[in-house]
C-alpha cells in the first residue's frame, strides 16, 4: 500500500513499501504522485503472476472459439505437473532444461519438441501482455530434435483390425474418421444439425486453424452417420477427445499393431485419397490444410502403390 504527505512545500511525498522495502519519491502534485504509486504497484503484481494465470489468458486471448483448444490446454497441464505452477518471476533457464529433459525420457522427441515450443509461447505471452522480463528464459534453449517422419503408414486392413477390439460407438468414429480424415476433437464435436445429407458434407464450425470447413461424404461415411444418429442420438460422440486416444492405444495393443496412434487414422486416409487420384486442391478440401507443405506431411505414397 502507498501512503502520501503533504509537505510545507506543496508538493507531495508518497511511501512504497514492498516485500519489507521501502520506496518514496517526491512530486508537484498528489495526483502524480498517485500516478507513479499505481504503476508500481501494478508492476509489483505482474511479478507475481504464476504460471497458470499466464496459460488462462492465453488461451482465453488465442484460443477462443478455436479447434485445438483441448490440446493447447493438455499441454498446459503436462506442464503445470512438470514444473509446478511457479511464479513467472521466479523461473530460471534450468528449469526449462530439467522440464525438456524430463520430457524427452518419457515422450517421442516431436511432442516434447512441441511442449518446449508452447513453453515459449507463453513465458512471450508473458512478456508481452504481463509485462515480465522472460527474455532470457530460453535465450539460449536447445529443442529436443524432431521425431523422424513416418515411412509407413496404416492401412485398411490394420485400421478394421484395430476398431474391431472397440466398443461399436467408438468403432464408428474411428472407421469415419477414415473414411473423412477429420481430426480426432472435429469427429467429437459432430451434431446431425452438421450434416446435410442431400449435398454429402459436414459443416465443421470450430477447427484447428479457426477457420470452419465443408467436409466432403463418402457414401459409406454417411451410412455410418445415418446409423450412428439413430443408435446413439443427434450428438453421437460427445467423448474427451484424449479418451478417443486411450481407446485407440488398448485396441491397438490387443490387435497386436504398434507404433500408429489414432492422428495415423487422418494420414492414412489422406494417403488413400491421394492414391484415388485427387489433386492437390480436392486433397485440401478433405484434410482442411491452408500450407500444402504440410499436406505433403500427411500424403505417403509408396513406389508402386
Amino acid at each position: 500500500m502507498a501512503t502520501f504527505r503533504d509537505l510545507p512545500s506543496g508538493r507531495t511525498q508518497a511511501v512504497i513499501r514492498l516485500n519489507g522495502k521501502s520506496q518514496s519519491k517526491t512530486f508537484p502534485s498528489r495526483e502524480q504522485a498517485e500516478a507513479w504509486a499505481d504503476k508500481i504497484e501494478v508492476k509489483e503484481r505482474a511479478t507475481q503472476i504464476r504460471l497458470s494465470v499466464v496459460m488462462d489468458t492465453y488461451l482465453s486471448m488465442f484460443m477462443k472459439n478455436r479447434g485445438g483448444y483441448d490440446r493447447f490446454e493438455h499441454i498446459h497441464k503436462v506442464i503445470l505437473k512438470a514444473m509446478g505452477n511457479k511464479e513467472i518471476r521466479k523461473l530460471t533457464p534450468e528449469d526449462i532444461c530439467k522440464f525438456r529433459d524430463r520430457r524427452v525420457a518419457k515422450v517421442a522427441g516431436s511432442t516434447a519438441r512441441l511442449e518446449c515450443q508452447q513453453l515459449s509461447r507463453l513465458l512471450k505471452h508473458a512478456r508481452i501482455h504481463h509485462k515480465i522480463d522472460t527474455s532470457e528464459l530460453m535465450r539460449d534453449f536447445v529443442y529436443p530434435r524432431a521425431t523422424p517422419l513416418k515411412t509407413q503408414t496404416l492401412n485398411a486392413i490394420q485400421i478394421q483390425q484395430i476398431a474391431g477390439y472397440m466398443r461399436p460407438k467408438m468403432r464408428a468414429l474411428v472407421l469415419l474418421g477414415y473414411e473423412t480424415a477429420m481430426r480426432r476433437m472435429e469427429l467429437c464435436s459432430i451434431t446431425k444439425q452438421m450434416v446435410n445429407f442431400q449435398q454429402r458434407v459436414i459443416h465443421l464450425v470450430y477447427t484447428k486453424n479457426g477457420c470452419s470447413r465443408m467436409v466432403p461424404l463418402s457414401l459409406k461415411a454417411i451410412e455410418i452417420l445415418r446409423d450412428s444418429f439413430e443408435c446413439y442420438g443427434d450428438a453421437p460422440w460427445k467423448y474427451d477427445p484424449h479418451s478417443v486416444s486411450t481407446a485407440w492405444r488398448r485396441a491397438a495393443a490387443q490387435a497386436k499393431i504398434s507404433g500408429f496412434t489414432f492422428h495415423d487414422v487422418r494420414h492414412a486416409a489422406i494417403t488413400k485419397y491421394a492414391v484415388k487420384g485427387l489433386n492437390t486442391p480436392q486433397l485440401q478440401a478433405v484434410s482442411g490444410h491452408k500450407d500444402v507443405r504440410m499436406l505433403a506431411r500427411y500424403t505417403h505414397i509408396q513406389a508402386g502403390a
